[in-house]
């Protein structure tokens, strides 16, 4: 029998670096006229609606991580912030977190959700962190009920409460998980969101706290660490097992899971309180201490697989903190489970180490400093590393070429192009890089542009680095006339130089692209 389960749920997302700072801002008193004008006004971007929604919940400075540079260190402390429980109800849950919630399956299971939680780091990843907690639960039940909510979907799990609509009566509410997620993720825009790789990839830390026949624990472990719903029938690799100081708990790790098991069984008269009292002891040292860390690790991780030492996240990587606690069981634990075995961390970040010593830090920075301060998501214009179009105009044929290129984008076509939003000298280098890695540069030709000297800059550039370029008339009414230079750098590209309308000339773009450079577009 499971007396309790909590699941500290952690979901990657991912934001600007730039933005950690307002996550560390001091909470702020709304009064109720403030809060009201909010809603209507829904200043979803405003400070004052992000801290009407979250409340900044500093790391608490306990024995276990007074030291640890996840607190203290610039570099890498993290930042946690938290929903107020009258926000909880704009995502569909009661604003109480001692509701009682029925999860919907082959069996009903009744559960609840505890705190909703972000924590920051000071990479380019935050998680959500979102506490759900069961009592009393069979073994059989135990499986199901951590399975559910290892794969969060459009169907399930599936959530039902009851809740109080007048004196008298009582209406059922039903919620979709993922719709949880979603809103929680989208509630402001103060500071930006986004889900890594535009999915929920749940990561747990579980706290179990029960009994178990001795003979099968290792192969119900083995079954909660891989998040099935059936019993296992082999046995856990004890390398992804630490026992640690108290030989009545037991850590584990999984590919996306961390584990501590109480066994009240074997942990006697003296530690049943820190074993079994859910609001303290063993349960709240996983959610404080070991979640936090466990989130970091996460970063890494994924930092690490990504395996692009061109990544703006890679020096944090390769520069990261190994001693995160001074409590003896939380770091031997993620030595032994997670950087030495299991997720092979250590191994990981050597092998990024080895990749910067063969081509250099200093040409790393180089190439990593362009995409510092990077567009948002929301930005016109493209900023990533998959193949895109350089588009090269005149200024003052913008009122041309702007409504051209926002209807190319529409068919997902990647393009940048300069927008001059931004001075200094900064900028030529931020379109030489652009040229340098773009797959095809179209130059928009019209007189004006065959005078620019920006516009010539550009077509050289592009036809020194031997790059797929051609021309397109954007003046079909006048007789452009090509400089010799301009006139030898195309004579051997594709040009489209018929009188067309701008749909015409969309669609003749269009096709050109999907036929010799479908890359370009966005599946």
């Amino acid at each position: 029998m499971i007396k309790t389960v909590k699941l500290n749920i952690l979901i990657p997302l991912q934001y600007e670096k730039s933005d950690y700072s307002k996550t560390t801002e001091p909470n702020l008193q709304l009064s109720k006229e403030q809060i009201n004008s909010l809603k209507d006004s829904r200043l979803y971007d405003s400070s004052e609606w992000f801290h009407y929604c979250f409340r900044n919940k500093p790391l608490e400075a306990n024995y276990q991580m007074i030291n640890s540079p996840l607190l203290n260190d610039d570099n890498y402390c993290i930042s946690r912030i938290e929903m107020d429980s009258v926000v909880r109800s704009l995502t569909g849950l009661h604003k109480n977190e001692n509701t009682k919630y029925i999860l919907k399956g082959k069996k009903d299971i009744e559960f609840r959700i505890g705190k909703l939680r972000i924590l920051f780091t000071k990479s380019s990843f935050a998680f959500l962190h979102i506490e759900v907690y069961a009592s009393e639960l069979p073994e059989k039940d135990t499986l199901p009920f951590l399975n559910m909510f290892g794969q969060i979907n459009n169907s399930q799990p599936r959530i039902e409460y009851r809740r109080k609509i007048s004196k008298d009566e009582e209406e059922t509410v039903k919620i979709n998980f993922k719709d949880i997620i979603l809103t929680l993720i989208n509630l402001q825009s103060y500071v930006p969101l986004y889900l890594y790789r535009n999915r929920i990839t749940p990561y747990f830390q579980i706290c179990l706290v029960g009994t178990c026949e001795q003979d099968k624990k290792l192969m119900f472990f083995d079954s909660v660490q891989s998040l099935s719903k059936r019993a296992s029938m082999r046995e856990i690799n004890t390398s992804h097992i630490y026992i640690g100081k108290e030989p009545y708990i037991s850590r584990f790790t999984g590919d996306r899971t961390f584990c501590l098991y109480g066994d009240i069984d074997s942990c006697g008269e003296d530690n049943i309180d820190f074993i079994t009292d859910i609001k303290n002891g063993l349960t709240k040292s996983a959610t404080e201490n070991y979640t936090s860390i466990y989130a970091f690790l996460i970063a890494l991780h994924l930092i690490a697989t990504k395996n692009d030492i061109y990544d703006n996240d890679t020096e944090y990587l390769i520069s990261a903190p190994t001693r995160l606690s001074d409590e003896d069981n939380i770091r031997e634990f993620y030595d032994k489970c997670i950087y030495e075995n299991c997720w092979k961390l250590k191994e990981e970040i050597s092998d990024v180490r080895t990749k910067i010593q063969i081509i250099g830090l200093d040409s790393i920075r180089q190439f990593v400093k362009r995409w510092e301060g990077a567009p948002k998501e929301n930005s016109n214009i493209y900023f990533g590393k998959s193949p895109f179009l350089f588009i090269s105009y005149a200024h003052t044929d913008k009122d041309i070429v702007y409504p051209i290129i926002e209807r190319l984008q529409k068919k997902g076509v990647r393009i940048w192009y300069d927008t001059r939003l931004r001075p200094g000298d900064e900028w030529p280098e931020e379109i030489g890089w652009n040229i340098i890695d773009c797959a095809l540069f179209i130059v928009m030709l019209s007189d004006a542009a065959v005078l620019s000297i920006h516009v010539r800059e550009e077509l050289n550039m592009a036809n020194s680095r031997h790059k797929n370029l051609f021309g397109v008339k954007v003046e079909p009414l006048k007789d452009i006339k090509l400089s010799p230079g301009m006139e030898l750098q195309l004579s051997i590209s594709q040009m489209i130089d018929d009188a067309l309308s701008e749909d015409q000339m969309v669609d003749s773009i269009f096709s050109i692209i999907t036929t010799k450079y479908p890359e370009l577009i966005e599946k």
